[in-house]
């Protein structure tokens, strides 16, 4: 996540007029400690909405000029279509009297941004996907697998950050050079390694969401993850007049509020292009941050492999949605085969991005109003903890599970083996013939809103209490056997069965059961070694 610093609202080293002189209110104040010096971002009253887009640019150009010749200003800048306004070089004099030219709606002074320092992690990641691995299943634990129903083919995502390195391996071929805004060239390479990373994590081989999207780089920031607002409009311009449809751009950068950053993203997002953005990494409400800010945008707070905010996640009414954002594994710039594992809403903003490829793939005609509302009614509800006050508890989820049978997976942990991978629909979870007792056991459903729980009855113990979604039921590190179990579902339309069935010491297996009824024995001290379980019947 890049950070611009916070607007400040109180003192600050612009011009101020008298009321009679001139409009202060059109100008928006920003942080003087980041201006660029004698550098405006000046936006004009909106067009007409029925205005053709080539009476549009006329109009752009005649008020451009307007500017050029009353005021003698220098033009840096034109942004032809995502907004209505220039960047011009502007002494103070000439600043009161743009301020007062009645076909200016408002005026910001450019800013530099500079890269946040990458949220690094210091822990070892056994499973680097595990991003992948949480927004294709709706419960924890994870299951060490990734399942997706569409690749993103077709669709283009445009990444408008540090560049992109395109011969990286994970990208195929797929990866692209849109435009260079810092060297303002065709090249947008990469030599930073932010842009390249979300990439990956949109459309990577390996560690990308959607593995057959196209990826386009338009860089607005250098090697040193430094910009400008102005640049970043240029870019989010670009996009606009030059995107292959169907498209979705990710920003994964940000900063202190700025009208003309939001209106801009805006203007993307209204001409159909779906645009995810990310929320920030200070902990604080995401509505003191543009794009986070923007309303049309779709903005991504960060989780944890646990489901918890990430510490430095911002939050509150502007978020849309949590993505896995905490400790992500994609490519990095400095070699073709290179990775890295970083952290921040950078990283979460792409898993969401591409998602929304997944879900244009699925059906290309989808409005970005349409897209937003998927990713909200498909997300998976209430699992992040300390979302923080305003939050939406939504956590990104990638499946159309309408078109997806609900499958359960279970595992069982067994004596000197601890726990066995899942296995799911009918697999052998435990062991037979080896004479290792089962001391617990979890169970899952994917791709259900139903409940799965479940009950172990052990040496000793007895009966344990009922446990639901992938909770442990059983013992484990106190060397005592599970002997049977109870397994039911809740929520199951009718006509939906979970069977199951043990196998049992001295009794090999013994028949199915379903729906609470005992698998397995009590009372005769014989250890139940494997379990086996199903769906049957009508359970979509």
């Amino acid at each position: 996540m890049f950070k611009l610093n916070y607007f400040a609202l109180l003192a600050v080293s612009l011009p101020i007029f008298a009321a009679s002189a001139a409009s202060p209110s059109k100008l928006l104040v920003t942080d003087s400690s980041k201006a660029v010096e004698n550098q405006y971002i000046v936006v004009f009253n909106s067009a007409a909405k029925a205005m053709s887009k080539n009476a549009f640019k006329a109009q752009l150009a005649a008020n451009t000029d307007s500017l050029v010749n009353k005021y003698n200003v220098t033009i840096k800048l034109r942004f032809d279509d995502v907004l209505n306004g220039v960047v011009v070089t502007a002494d103070k004099q000439q600043l009161e009297q743009l301020l007062k030219d009645d076909n200016v709606r408002y005026i910001e002074q450019d800013q530099y941004f500079t890269l946040d320092p990458v949220m690094s992690t210091t822990a070892v990641q056994n499973n680097a996907t595990w991003g992948l691995d949480r927004i294709d299943q709706h419960d924890l634990p994870l299951d060490n697998t990734y399942n997706y129903q569409y690749d993103g083919n077709n669709v283009t995502a445009y990444v408008i950050d540090t560049g992109i390195r395109n011969s990286h391996q994970e990208f195929g071929g797929r990866a692209s050079s849109g435009y260079d805004f810092v060297d303002n060239d065709n090249d947008s390479s990469d030599c930073n390694g932010h842009g390249t990373h979300v990439a990956g994590t949109i459309g990577g081989s390996t560690w990308g969401v959607a593995k057959n999207v196209n990826l386009v780089g338009v860089r607005v920031l250098n090697c040193s993850g430094s910009g400008t607002y102005s640049g970043v409009i240029s870019g989010i311009n670009w996009v606009k007049n030059n995107a292959a449809l169907p498209a979705v751009a990710n920003m994964s950068l940000g900063g202190g509020a700025s009208q003309a950053v939001d209106d801009a993203v805006n203007n993307l997002v209204s001409s159909g292009i779906t645009t995810v953005v990310a929320a920030g990494n200070s902990n604080a409400d995401a509505c003191s941050f543009s794009p986070a800010r923007a309303v049309k945008a779709i903005t991504v707070g960060s989780t944890t492999n646990t489901d918890a905010r990430s510490s430095f996640s911002n939050y509150g009414s502007c978020l849309d949605v949590f993505a896995p954002g905490s400790s992500i594994t994609s490519a990095w710039y400095n070699s073709d085969n290179a990775t890295n594992t970083i952290s921040g809403t950078s990283m979460a903003a792409p898993h969401v991005a591409g998602v929304a490829a997944l879900y244009l793939n699925e059906n290309n005609s989808l409005t970005p109003a349409q897209i937003d509302s998927l990713i909200s009614s498909r997300s998976t509800k209430n699992k992040v903890t300390n979302p923080n006050a305003g939050s939406p508890n939504e956590l990104l989820y990638s499946l159309n599970d309408d078109n997806v049978a609900p499958q359960v997976e279970y595992r069982a942990h067994v004596a000197y083996m601890g726990w066995l991978p899942w296995v799911d629909d009918g697999a052998t979870a435990g062991t037979t013939g080896q004479s290792r007792r089962m001391e617990a056991s979890q169970m899952k459903l994917t791709h259900s809103t139903m409940q799965i729980c479940y009950s172990a009855h052990v040496a000793g113990i007895g009966w344990m209490n009922p446990v639901c979604n992938g909770a442990v039921s059983g013992t484990t590190g106190q060397s005592r056997q599970m002997e049977a179990t109870k397994v039911w579902l809740n929520n199951a339309p009718a006509g939906c069965n979970i069977e199951y069935r043990a196998h049992v010491a001295g009794n090999g297996w013994l028949g199915w059961v379903q729906n609470g009824a005992q698998a397995g024995t009590t009372g005769q001290s014989r250890q139940m070694e494997a379990l086996q379980a199903k769906l049957t019947g009508n359970c979509n």
